[in-house]
């Protein structure tokens, strides 16, 4: 990106967080490095991934979005509900390493992704 790119970057940023915007006492320098974190962090971090986010209520869900099933997905206690036809206990459940979400997504992946990341 070029510098009035970064700037144009960082001052719809700025408007979206509800920050004043300081557009002229910023240095280039630091909205570039904004926007550079904003990019390769969302990537680096995959390869990181620890399974915290990955609970089975996040891959209801992607299900539902994903397929336009009609999930309850915050019913985990109903004996027909989506968590106990999955086999899992509740909607905080670690989710299957085997699913389609887990794959999707690219936990454990050692970073590479097939899911889009948005940034």
């Amino acid at each position: 990106m070029n510098p009035q790119q970064i700037d144009s970057w960082y001052r719809r940023e700025c408007a979206s967080a509800g920050v004043p915007e300081e557009q002229e006492k910023t240095p280039l320098a630091k909205k570039m490095l904004a926007f550079t974190l904003m990019v390769a962090l969302p990537v680096a971090a995959t390869g990181c991934s620890s399974n915290a986010q990955a609970d089975a209520y996040s891959e209801c869900r992607w299900e539902k979005e994903q397929y336009g099933y009609e999930y309850d997905c915050d019913d985990d206690t109903s004996s027909g509900s989506w968590y106990k036809k999955k086999g899992y206990s509740s909607k905080h459940s670690s989710i299957s390493t085997a699913g389609a979400y887990y794959k999707a997504k690219g936990f454990g992946s050692g970073g590479s992704s097939k899911g889009s990341w948005g940034g």
